[in-house]
């Protein structure tokens, strides 16, 4: 099963991408943006064969369209990370943000093709609170 992360960042390499990049079962692509510091992602890739990175000019190349009505300068730009792990042939796509850490077992128990037991709730009130 191939699995990838999606992201985006303005910020140097947080311990939080850090930890998903040691998921070395997962693939991780960053797209940077402007504020990007460009030369340490460069630098993640290098070093770690799971990691992508894909700068702005890079973006701009090839998803041009989208690129320009995405903009800079906002979470969307994860959207292009997304496009380029569907065109990699992911099974699985994980959306993260680079401040929240993620527990030791992030990612290891999917449920893909699986099937699994739930709870169904059914009520006649306008609002539900599970909790």
């Amino acid at each position: 099963m191939k699995k990838i992360i999606a992201t985006t960042t303005i910020n140097p390499p947080t311990l939080a991408l850090l930890k998903y990049i040691q998921k070395e079962d997962w693939q991780i692509i960053i797209a940077g943006d402007n504020k990007t510091p460009h030369q340490d992602y460069r630098e993640l890739e290098v070093h770690h064969k799971n990691v992508i990175y894909l700068s702005p000019e890079e973006q701009s190349n090839k998803y041009p369209k989208l690129s320009e009505l995405i903009g800079w300068n906002c979470i969307e730009r994860r959207n292009i990370a997304i496009l380029e792990a569907y065109a990699l042939g992911a099974d699985v796509i994980a959306l993260i943000d680079d401040d929240n850490v993620p527990y030791e077992d992030w990612g290891d128990d999917l449920c893909v093709d699986t099937e699994i037991t739930s709870n169904e709730f059914e009520i006649d009130d306008i609002v539900f609170d599970p909790i």
